[in-house]
């Protein structure tokens, strides 16, 4: 039996960077890319939608920050561990 794709989203206002993640996640035939956005508030519905298993998300973008968007949407996605990867030391305090 074929455990269940884990269902991932993509958050990043930056087109190339959101390019690059899923053709990167191309390459793990466990991975299901269920969408991409540019505005992370647009993206909230698609996470009640979906509740996928991992985001992609960009810390700093216009409209929120990705910690922000992690905020407002914990109680749908934090069910897993978390993990927090950036090359922005201000983020390290």
């Amino acid at each position: 039996m074929t455990p269940d794709p884990i269902r991932y989203l993509i958050i990043d206002d930056n087109e190339l960077d959101r390019l690059v993640v899923t053709t990167m996640m191309e390459h793990y035939p466990n991975l299901k890319h269920c969408g991409s956005f540019e505005n992370p508030l647009e993206a909230i519905s698609a996470i009640h939608a979906i509740k996928p298993d991992l985001l992609f998300l960009d810390i700093e973008m216009p409209q929120a920050t990705g910690i922000e968007l992690l905020k407002t949407v914990r109680s749908i996605v934090c069910t897993a561990p978390k993990k927090l990867d950036t090359s922005w030391g201000h983020f390290y305090g």
